[in-house]
């Protein structure tokens, strides 16, 4: 987690200048992966940590879900793949929205007007700012894993 913030810029210049390098490494997860056993190959523990997101918000037919800082939109795409849902994406940097815009039915991604909580050093405002944003998909109820093992709502 970072000692002090960074700005919106700089986080899209990181991940636009890295974007191969991610891709590479990650494919289109670059949420990383949950490891339960530590055994798990990289696309085992991504498709964990989706399912874990998929648990935390349990999800209904018909509900509108804001994925902030959507990446490449795999998140998305797999859980529109077992769930009615709708999905907005966020994301700063134009390379990931490339790939990421309109990966499946039911998601769009566009251009993030903040940054993403992975790059905020108060969890807990990032939640109470993105709550009170005026983004068409300022989301009801949030959730984020963090690298602490703390859950951020």
């Amino acid at each position: 987690m970072p000692d002090r913030p960074a700005t919106a810029a700089h986080v899209a210049v990181h991940y636009d200048e890295l974007d191969l390098a991610y891709r590479r490494m990650w494919g289109d997860h670059v949420h990383h992966g949950y490891w339960r056993s530590g055994k798990e190959t990289p696309q085992e523990a991504a498709a964990a940590l989706v399912v874990l997101v998929e648990e935390h918000l349990a999800l209904r037919p018909g509900h509108r879900v804001c994925d902030i800082g959507c990446g490449y939109g795999a998140t998305a795409a797999a859980i529109l793949g077992r769930h009615d849902v709708t999905i907005v994406g966020l994301t700063l940097s134009a390379a990931q929205q490339r790939i990421a815009d309109g990966r499946a039915p039911g998601f769009a991604c566009g251009p993030m007007p903040s940054k993403s909580s992975e790059h905020m050093t108060d969890k807990g405002c990032f939640f109470t700012e993105a709550r009170a944003s005026s983004s068409p998909c300022a989301p009801e109820r949030c959730t984020t894993a963090c690298s602490n093992g703390k859950r951020a709502e």
